[in-house]
Formats: C-alpha cells, structure tokens, sequence
C-alpha cells in the first residue's frame, strides 16, 4: 500500500484480508511517518472470512500516561463509526490526532450497535466490554468480532502494530447422518439449559454467562454444512443437552445426550 503524507492526521485503516494465504497490511499515518497495522487472516470458519466485511465497525480509543490506562475513560474515541473512504477506513465523527505523548490503545468490535449488544459506558474506566444476546432464528443471527491493539506509544516510531479482528462466538452445524433410513424425518433439535445471554471483557478476552439458562431450538434451516448456528461459548453444566426428535412412522422418538 502505498503511503500517503497527512500532517498530524491519524486514520485508522484495515487491509484487505483473503484465504489465499497471505494479508495485505493497512496503514495508520502519525504526522508524516506512518504505522502499519497488519491484520492476520480469520482462520474460524464461522461467517465474516475477509476484512472486506468489516465495514463498518465501532472503535473505543483511549490516551492516558504512562501507567494509566486503568483509570481511563475512552473520552478520546467512545463508539466511533469506522467506515472505508477512498479505499482506507476512518472514523466518521471525527479525525484523530495522534497526541505526541503518553500511550494510546484502541479496541474495535463488528458489527457495530449490533442488536441484542449494549456497550460498557463512555464513564467505564479501563477494558471495557459488551453485555450480548444471541438471538434465536439464524436469519437474525450475526457474526460477532472483536480486535485490539496493544499500548501504543503516543509519539511516532516504525513498529508494525497487529489488530486482530477475531470471532468471539462458536458455530454449530449439525448434520443428519446418511445412514438414516428414509422413513425417519427430524421433526426437532434442541439445545437444553443453554446461555444465550453473556458478558464480553476485552481485558480478559473472555464471556462470563448472566442470567437464567435457555432451552435453544435450532431451526430446520441450522442443519447441514452450509448453516451454522451461533452460540455465546461457555462452559456447560451437566443439565446441558441436546435433544433430537425424529418421526418414524408417524411415531415420535427423542435422544438426548449430554453436550
């Protein structure tokens, strides 16, 4: 990517991810010296495979003193919209400009102001994090990323900073075996005592599960390889299971095992 001069000007950016094996590295320009960010390929296969689809996604950026991100609020940056322009992608609201001092950290999530996700307030001191709801139908259902930088220096240098976009959620497809005899249909498959519900924490990179459990039911279009169904990861408890019911004959049976 060839670099462009903006004076004081900070743009953050993303390349342009593939599966072909290689990453195009995205630029953030400091004064007239730049930084380059790259961005490793998304190597789950859920459902956003490229950069190309974080388009766009919600920035938190912080500036503080040395040793003082923990007791700073994301004043400088809270929820801004970045969006590709021109072929890089900048925040809509505002520019940014790279403070010469102290350190600077960013943290980013896609898509952004999803539905069922409430982010950590503008006052929240130090990582924040997204309180988030799966939503039940797969037509609803939207792959969830979240990315983070380390701590920057506020002033230039050369380092080539990672931002890794990543999936935070797990993907289910179930699949009927082919050794099922013709006659037996699945009328339903269900999830038991299942979260739906949880809360993200950029700081550990981790959901902790709130609220009551769930019985989940995945619908017929969340089965087969083409169709995944999206899960918040947790760890589950012995009351957790899945439930088949197949129809024989007009007859009804269930298996249940634990997931």
């Amino acid at each position: 990517m060839k670099g462009i001069t903006i004076n004081k000007l900070l743009l953050l950016v993303i390349g342009v991810l593939s599966f072909t094996g290689c990453s195009k590295v995205a630029k953030v320009y400091r004064n007239t010296e730049e930084i380059s960010f790259k961005i490793p390929e998304i190597t789950k296969a859920t459902l956003i495979n490229n950069a190309t689809e974080i388009n766009p996604f919600g920035l938190l950026g912080y500036k503080y003193p040395d040793g003082g991100f923990a007791a700073t609020t994301p004043d400088w940056a809270y929820n801004y919209t970045v969006s590709e322009k021109a072929g890089i992608k900048t925040p809509d609201e505002e520019s940014l400009f790279w403070p010469n001092t102290g350190k600077i950290r960013f943290f980013g999530y896609f898509p952004r102001n999803l539905a069922g996700l409430t982010l950590s307030s503008q006052t929240k001191t130090g990582f924040p994090y997204f309180d988030y709801t799966v939503p039940a139908g797969i037509a609803n259902q939207k792959d969830l990323l979240a990315a983070q930088t380390l701590e920057l220096e506020g002033i230039a240098n050369d380092d080539i900073i990672p931002m890794n976009f990543k999936h935070i959620l797990s993907a289910v497809s179930i699949n009927a075996s082919s050794k099922i005899k013709a006659n037996f249909t699945v009328k339903e498959i269900k999830f038991t005592n299942i979260h739906n519900t949880a809360r993200y924490d950029f700081g550990t990179d981790s959901w902790t599960t709130t609220g009551a459990v769930n019985d989940i039911e995945v619908p017929k279009e969340g089965t087969g390889s083409s169709n995944r169904f999206l899960l918040i990861p947790q760890i589950h408890t012995s009351d957790a299971k899945i439930k088949v019911t197949l129809t024989y004959n007009g007859k009804d049976f269930t298996l249940i095992t634990p997931l």
